[in-house]
């Protein structure tokens, strides 16, 4: 789930603490944090009715093999950025998991700004991962999608 870069930022206003925003402090809180913040994580970004226990073992695991729980780098990057690099004008497919209630006041339409040539896919049963959370489906959307272009490119 990853709207236009204005509507991120104020999502990353809206729902991270501040202390999170602070470089060094951030990455020091999270890191001694991770275990909790991930099972918070998971409880917030995937539907209510979902049993976030395997999400959780797998960012355990990850944990205890070095693995980081990236959040305060990820939006202390987000909020130095005035803008973006422009993307190509190219179709394109992003599915938006309606059921993330981390981001239940982001609209996934705020990526037309940059992507106007996107298709956006709202799977409403789905959380922030629907990859993850249906991967069939997923799959088929973007098989789908490719299936629209020729196999030597796509024209601008």
């Amino acid at each position: 789930q990853t709207p236009a870069l204005a509507a991120m930022q104020a999502w990353a206003y809206r729902m991270i603490p501040r202390p999170l925003r602070v470089p060094v402090a951030g990455q020091l809180i999270t890191w001694l944090a991770r275990r909790k913040l991930a099972q918070l994580w998971y409880r917030s970004a995937l539907p209510a009715n979902t049993d976030a226990g395997a999400f959780q073992e797998t960012a355990r695991r990850s944990f205890d093999a070095g693995g980081c729980f990236c959040l305060a780098g990820v939006v202390q990057g987000l909020l130095r950025e005035a803008s973006l690099a422009s993307l190509p004008n190219v179709p394109c497919t992003l599915i938006w998991g309606d059921l993330d209630r981390s981001h239940r006041d982001t609209s996934p339409e705020s990526l037309r700004d940059c992507l106007p040539r996107a298709e956006i896919v709202q799977f409403g049963d789905c959380g922030h991962f629907p990859d993850l959370e249906q991967p069939e489906r997923y799959a088929r959307q973007i098989v789908a999608h490719m299936e629209k272009f020729p196999a030597h490119g796509v024209a601008s």
